[in-house]
């Protein structure tokens, strides 16, 4: 990949590109990582259903990755996830137990969804 595929932000922390479409077949995905102290995610994969050769995630471990990202637009997805009815108590335990730090945006979105 050339240089336009990264960014290279003041602290000195390379990260890939947003702009950058990784694809899985026909399939745009999103790349957000795990890290090492996230095994809840480890976990919920394992758990995941697969449909079509593609891993689906327990909807409280979605809702914590899309939480994870620092896109807008993923976001707005928690956001339409509210709106369609997700359990957002089951939401909120989750991320009680595993991630207490993304609590807070989550019933920020959740505040958000309901004020549309």
């Amino acid at each position: 990949m050339g240089d336009e595929a990264f960014t290279v932000h003041e602290d000195g922390i390379v990260t890939i590109n947003p702009d950058v479409p990784i694809r899985v077949g026909s399939v745009a995905v999103d790349p957000i990582s795990v890290g090492s102290d996230e095994r809840h995610l480890i976990e919920a994969l394992a758990r995941s259903f697969v449909r079509g050769g593609v891993p689906i995630l327990p909807i409280e471990a979605l809702v914590g990755m899309k939480l994870k990202s620092p896109r807008r637009k993923d976001a707005v997805d928690v956001v339409e996830l509210v709106k369609a009815g997700i359990d957002t108590a089951r939401v909120s335990t989750y991320l009680s137990t595993h991630a207490a730090h993304l609590a807070a945006k989550f019933e920020a979105l959740v505040a958000e969804a309901a004020d549309e």
